[in-house]
């Protein structure tokens, strides 16, 4: 297979970049995609499209079935790719392709995203050259998930706080791709059952007050992948400090009433998890 196609450095911040194997299969997704109109016994192909199937995948990237599988669930998940499946095939589409990567063709085919079967016959149409005028890939993500406002309300919240606890930070300049971090908070109210007050307690616990545990938390939390990973680490050091301190208050101040009021309640669920 000959050709190239561009590769934007914003891809480190992807959210799926520290996912060893989601990141391989799209890679190799991206690789492999057509780059202009093709057909293929019958149908047509548009650029960003592709036949293939798991076991073709597999065999590519070294992965097992089972583990490509997951990889293409987290990829239709966030939209970064859609499929359409046969009896015989699957047409998987980069969903961005086009804007992404092409200026001078548009596809019209919108792909329903079915899940591909096990017995799909696998073929991939190789690219010869490139197409001129590439723009850079970047994965899909851009869009903030405006449909879940306390989302977006909490990553705005996390930067926000960020850039005040240090105003030379580096995402003063650069600002940071808020979609991946919507996505971590997403998660962590979705998959681990974190409540928005809970989120924003420990934004406003990390970045608000002058203790050991917020100030050393304030340098580490820079992300909303972050937050997500090491809220249980924050929220069992917050009840020790507090206990050592026996729920003395001593640095609180008035207007952040409203919030302890509202974290006695987060502490008492903290502390009947094991942390």
């Amino acid at each position: 297979m000959r050709g190239w196609i561009k590769l934007h450095r914003k891809f480190l911040e992807w959210e799926w970049w520290d996912d060893e194997n989601t990141t391989r299969v799209f890679l190799y997704l991206l690789l492999s995609a057509n780059h202009k109109t093709k057909r293929y016994r019958g149908i047509t192909l548009d650029p960003g499209q592709l036949v293939t199937g798991r076991k073709k995948i597999a065999e590519k990237t070294r992965l097992s079935e089972r583990n490509v599988r997951t990889v293409i669930d987290h990829l239709k998940s966030t939209n970064e790719i859609a499929i359409k499946t046969t009896s015989r095939y699957s047409i998987i589409t980069i969903t961005n392709w086009n804007e992404y990567q092409q200026t001078d063709q548009q596809s019209d085919q919108q792909p329903t995203s079915n899940r591909p079967t096990s017995d799909q016959q696998v073929t991939t149409i190789k690219n010869d050259k490139n197409v001129k005028n590439e723009k850079n890939i970047y994965p899909s993500g851009i869009v903030r998930l405006h449909e879940k406002p306390d989302v977006v309300r909490l990553s705005d919240l996390l930067l926000d706080r960020i850039i005040e606890c240090n105003p030379e930070h580096r995402y003063v300049k650069n600002k940071p791709v808020l979609r991946s971090w919507d996505t971590q908070i997403d998660r962590a109210m979705r998959l681990d059952g974190r409540t928005p007050e809970q989120l924003e307690y420990m934004i406003r616990y990390i970045f608000e007050k002058e203790t050991p545990v917020a100030q050393f938390w304030a340098s580490n939390i820079e992300s909303g992948g972050k937050l997500r990973a090491k809220f249980d680490n924050v929220a069992g050091q917050i009840k020790r400090e507090r206990n050592n301190q026996g729920r003395r208050h001593g640095y609180e101040e008035p207007d952040a009433a409203k919030i302890y009021e509202q974290s006695e309640r987060i502490l008492r669920q903290f502390a009947e998890e094991e942390v």
